[in-house]
């Protein structure tokens, strides 16, 4: 789930969101109906996407990473980053599909 994924989730007021592939379902949610984002929740989720951006592309550059594995990766990644820092207000999950 991209940035502009979670800035629908924010306009939509929604309680969740999912993010599909063939094999895993990825959802950030809110855990109750008395939290929203804020300006300083948007602050952090950019902070954290600009500085895991950085350190995506210095691994890439290394060597220590693949263009393909950075987008399988990334935004699982900062999801989850990002959720612990707010654990009694947002949730995520990766999920595998069931057939």
């Amino acid at each position: 789930m991209g940035l502009d994924d979670y800035r629908l989730f924010r306009f939509l007021g929604a309680m969740e969101v999912a993010a599909v592939t063939p094999q895993l379902r990825f959802r950030p949610f809110r855990t109750g109906a008395g939290w929203s984002p804020t300006v300083e929740f948007d602050r952090i989720l950019l902070a954290e996407h600009g500085q895991l951006l950085r350190r995506a592309k210095q691994a890439l550059d290394h060597g220590r990473i693949s263009e393909d594995q950075i987008n399988l990766i990334f935004y699982h990644v900062l999801w989850t980053r990002v959720t612990a820092l707010f654990p009694s207000q947002l949730h995520y999950r990766q999920e595998r599909r069931s057939e």
